[in-house]
């Protein structure tokens, strides 16, 4: 099974959507190879092939006059005990028709040093919420990555927009395994841009964006 979409906002746009075209052409491929692989390596070894499927569909969380913003949901399952979520980031420059990487708008570095305590509060706040009990880090049973702050600078970071105005909040997605255990799912942690946040933007792009969110 296969399926990539993304919304109209994207396929008005014919570079972003030939882009986008032609990476769910080679996302299938690569499933249909490794679905291939597996079925040869099933009857020679007789054993019943697990079906492969892959899911992944993008969602605007903005569409500025300068930038659109776009995240993608999915799964992807390939065997064994489950399959894995996916989520993907896309930033798009309007004026210069061309994808940016998350560093030309934000500096990871300098956001993670204005929204680390913030960020940090809100994912055991999220993690509490969750599990129905405070966080202990004192726990000698628990696994330790799963009652620590992950690290910011590694996760998914995208600014979104919660007023359809600016860039006014930003958001990191942390996968299953990296704050929790599989079943607790994904992370997400919104947080409202502020001055100290708005700081590590990149002077470019600071106009698409505003505290406040």
């Amino acid at each position: 099974e296969f399926r990539y979409a993304w919304p109209g906002a994207a396929a008005a746009i014919p570079a972003l959507d030939a882009s986008l075209r032609a990476n769910g052409a080679a996302l299938q491929a690569k499933m249909k190879a490794g679905a291939r692989e597996e079925e040869a390596s099933a009857k020679q070894n007789g054993y019943d092939m697990p079906g492969y499927s892959y899911a992944e569909e993008w969602g605007v969380v903005a569409d500025l006059p300068a930038l659109l913003v776009m995240q993608s949901e999915g799964y992807s399952y390939t065997g064994g005990a489950h399959g894995m979520p996916i989520v993907t980031t896309l930033f798009w420059d309007k004026a210069a028709n061309k994808r940016l990487p998350t560093g030309a708008l934000i500096d990871i570095g300098a956001l993670n040093a204005a929204a680390k305590d913030r960020f940090c509060k809100a994912l055991d706040a999220e993690r509490e919420k969750r599990r129905g009990a405070p966080v202990n880090r004192e726990d000698k049973g628990t696994i330790v990555d799963f009652v620590s702050c992950v690290d910011l600078t590694r996760q998914t970071i995208l600014p979104v927009s919660k007023g359809g105005k600016a860039l006014d909040t930003v958001r990191v997605v942390i996968m299953p395994y990296e704050a929790g255990p599989y079943a607790e799912g994904i992370y997400e942690i919104d947080l409202p841009v502020d001055a100290a946040m708005l700081a590590a933007v990149k002077p470019a792009y600071r106009s698409s964006f505003s505290t406040g969110g």
